[in-house]
């Protein structure tokens, strides 16, 4: 073979071997791209499963969150309805409070629109008065009252330093100052009363019991226009039972700051029963006429001797029952409070309490226990005090009767206070 061949050969050999070289390196970086796509194409479906997982997070997130929303509308449901029904426990109980204290005039028309007894204020402090003839268990409910840690009430028509001491009883000075200061309190604005009241403690709510009678008021509202708007109600009873209930207190021995009073009325009386003239003591008194002239005429009738103290107290209890009767009878918008339920009914107790707070106020079953463990409060509490009506009418002497009688038919008594619940013995 000839140099010139076995340079041709060699070079075949050598191109062969660098075009084998080439190849593979070709085919080796061949696999190294396919492992760069291979990782490529690995991370793109780590990437596309990272994404399905973020997703679904995100949906189970966004699933979280419209659950809670719903939840929140559920609560808010929830608590709508909650409110909803206790608006109508409110609406039934202010229908059991139309149905048990409310009386309206024949119109439908409160006598009372233009005066300020339905409250504007829905914040604290807030403000009632119970008006009362008084003998209506006031003290006890002006006590019970008290007793809440939210109220500070005050009792009668003295000072309120002395009106909310219910744990003794006064001293001979604190009833010559109530006796003093009778006739200029009992015109006094409510907002000075007050403003008395408010003088002696903080509380959220002020009240008084038995300050005005329902009259006093009405004039003390037009004398002196209020400012503080509040609830108001009138404390009443069975009469009958007020009758014997004055009259005991008339002829006890206690010592009274009326008792001058008494001893006039007596005075008055005699005269009365010896010349058959009741001008002087209708106009002294402020007694209507016609009732004295039938107990004049009854006088004779039945043998009625005034000139009797027990007799001139049991016409002087008649008189002040009479009031009370004729009270209700002109003001039949104002709401009225039953002694006797008050007393001894607790979902009656806080029907009434409802009302003077305005619901602003919460009754616990503990505040109603101390409430209906507490006694009689009144000094003159007689043996009538647990007796029924019928009871007592029975056991009136015959003089007694004929004053009642005279009474019962000159009032219309039955026709105002059947109404209300009660049974009136006697009544034709």
């Amino acid at each position: 073979m000839s140099l010139l061949d076995l340079k041709r050969a060699l070079g075949r050999r050598l191109t062969r071997a660098l075009g084998i070289a080439y190849i593979d390196e070709r085919i080796a970086g061949t696999e190294v791209l396919g492992r760069e796509i291979r990782d490529m194409i690995a991370r793109l479906e780590r990437s596309i499963v990272d994404a399905k997982q973020r997703s679904a997070n995100e949906h189970a997130a966004t699933r979280e969150a419209i659950e809670d929303i719903y939840e929140r509308l559920e609560q808010v449901a929830r608590q709508q309805d909650q409110f909803n029904i206790q608006l109508n426990d409110q609406l039934s109980n202010a229908e059991n409070l139309e149905a048990n204290l409310v009386i309206k005039n024949g119109t439908g028309q409160p006598l009372f629109r233009q005066l300020p007894f339905e409250p504007a204020q829905r914040n604290f402090p807030a403000y009632f008065i119970v008006t009362s003839f008084g003998l209506a268990g006031t003290k006890w409910f002006a006590k019970a009252l008290n007793m809440h840690p939210d109220i500070l009430c005050s009792h009668g028509l003295c000072h309120p330093a002395l009106g909310i001491i219910y744990d003794r009883e006064f001293t001979a000075e604190e009833w010559t100052r109530i006796a003093d200061e009778e006739v200029a309190r009992r015109g006094m604005s409510t907002d000075a009363m007050f403003g008395e009241l408010k003088s002696t403690g903080e509380a959220k709510v002020y009240g008084s019991v038995h300050h005005y009678r329902t009259g006093e008021l009405e004039s003390a509202l037009k004398a002196h226009p209020a400012a503080k708007r509040f609830r108001c109600a009138d404390l009443i009873r069975h009469p009958l039972l007020m009758v014997l209930s004055k009259y005991g207190a008339n002829t006890s021995d206690e010592d009274r700051n009326d008792k001058q009073h008494l001893i006039n009325f007596a005075n008055a009386a005699d005269y009365l029963s010896k010349t058959g003239n009741a001008d002087d003591m209708a106009r002294t008194f402020s007694i209507d006429l016609n009732f004295l002239a039938d107990i004049v005429t009854r006088h004779y009738k039945w043998n009625l001797n005034l000139s009797d103290h027990r007799q001139a107290m049991f016409l002087e209890a008649l008189h002040i029952t009479g009031g009370m009767v004729r009270n209700v009878q002109r003001y039949q918008s104002q709401p009225l409070l039953l002694m006797e339920r008050l007393t001894t009914d607790r979902d009656y107790f806080r029907l009434a309490f409802d009302y003077l707070m305005d619901g602003k106020l919460s009754v616990s079953g503990q505040y109603l226990d101390k409430v209906f463990s507490l006694q009689p409060t009144n000094r003159h509490r007689s043996e009538n005090a647990f007796k029924s009506p019928l009871a007592v009418f029975e056991g009136l002497e015959s003089w007694q009767r004929a004053m009642y009688d005279a009474f019962l038919e000159h009032f219309q008594v039955a026709d105002t206070f059947v109404p209300l619940g009660y049974e009136i013995p006697g009544a034709s």
